[in-house]
């Protein structure tokens, strides 16, 4: 036979205990989706290892929703601390390596024959 290990099936079966599930309160055949009837009530449920029992109630979704799956700590709402815009270059580039400024002759090139020098690449005037 190719049975389980009682220790097996005895550790799988603790791991779940304290579950908590909800079933809502609506007439017709058997639990049905959760999304169904968000306004109907819901009984928690809680697996005891042996069986479903009895834990709580929800008046709706959401609040079955909020006890089912508590956040564990809100979170603040998140603000810049600095404001500044980022100036163009600093930080580490191919061509600088590791922090700096790249160099005039780098950022402009050669001056041509008209005395003009091109600027960065892809800037457009």
């Amino acid at each position: 036979m190719d049975d389980e290990p009682l220790a097996a099936w005895a550790e799988r079966r603790d791991a779940r205990i304290g579950q908590l599930r909800a079933v809502p309160l609506v007439t017709g055949p058997g639990p049905r989706a959760s999304h169904l009837n968000p306004d109907a009530p819901r009984a928690i449920q809680r697996w005891n290892g042996h069986l479903w029992e009895p834990h709580g109630f929800a008046p709706n979704l959401a609040e079955t929703r909020r006890l089912l799956f508590p956040t564990p700590h809100p979170h603040p709402p998140t603000t810049p601390t600095d404001t500044t815009p980022p100036r163009p270059g600093h930080g580490q580039t191919p061509e600088t390596g590791a922090g700096g400024e790249r160099g005039e002759e780098k950022i402009r090139g050669e001056a041509d024959e008209s005395g003009c020098t091109p600027g960065p690449v892809g800037e457009t005037l």
